[in-house]
């Protein structure tokens, strides 16, 4: 699984049949964001979640993704923003 922050976007990709990517944003100060779905990219495996609110990402914010793919399997990441 691959996770990109840029631009307030976040893509994860995953050659399995994925079936749910759930994102949450967190402030550094623990408190969350925003949160929900991915949605399928137009073309290819990948899933774009857009941020709709107003985030900094200053040092100490958290991107957490939580993957589920058709097997059942769940795959979960925390991205830790750093300087």
């Amino acid at each position: 699984m691959d996770y990109i922050f840029s631009l307030g976007r976040i893509k994860a990709s995953d050659v399995a049949r994925t079936l749910i990517v759930f994102v949450s944003v967190f402030g550094a100060n623990g408190n969350i964001i925003e949160q929900g779905e991915a949605l399928p990219a137009i073309v290819g495996t990948r899933y774009v979640f857009r941020a709709r609110k107003q985030n900094d990402l200053i040092p100490g914010s958290v991107i957490s993704v939580t993957v589920r793919d058709r097997p059942g399997n769940v795959s979960e990441r925390d991205v830790f923003v750093k300087s």
